[in-house]
């Protein structure tokens, strides 16, 4: 005998794109749902906006980067999907760019936000190291 569930839920975690808003999220999924289906939400953080790239701040980032990881010979913008606390500086800063500048990420991804998480010294050191010249340059 099969038993159905008198009651479902789901919870969605959904990461807003920069030129959406949490609103359009909502209209999209109250088009589609079906008319038994209730739908809620507690909050949406909205997407921060996007750092200005025009003014020469982000060649000097870049430029930090490649003192620190001269085989660094790209460094590019891209889209951060993480909620980082960076979210809070774009009240006061048009140039807020998150990076990450460990190198033993790649190793050590597996251990993110899990038991044992950890970088090697020397990525550690080099991420310091990066961090203090982006100070140096804009205080």
């Amino acid at each position: 005998m099969n038993v159905l569930p008198q009651i479902g839920w789901v919870n969605l975690n959904i990461r807003i794109a920069p030129h959406q808003r949490g609103q359009d999220i909502i209209d999209v999924l109250t088009k589609v749902k079906d008319s038994n289906v209730q739908l809620k939400y507690d909050f949406a953080n909205e997407p921060t906006s996007i750092s200005h790239l025009d003014d020469g701040v982000f060649e000097e980032v870049v430029e930090c980067f490649q003192t620190v990881y001269p085989q660094m010979k790209l460094v590019v913008p891209a889209l951060m999907i993480a909620a980082t606390d960076a979210r809070y500086m774009h009240d006061i800063s048009d140039h807020v760019f998150r990076c990450c500048p460990f190198d033993s990420m790649k190793e050590d991804r597996h251990t993110v936000h899990a038991d044992d998480e950890r970088l090697s010294l020397a990525s550690f050191e080099k991420g310091i190291s990066f961090f203090s010249k982006v100070l140096e340059m804009f205080v």
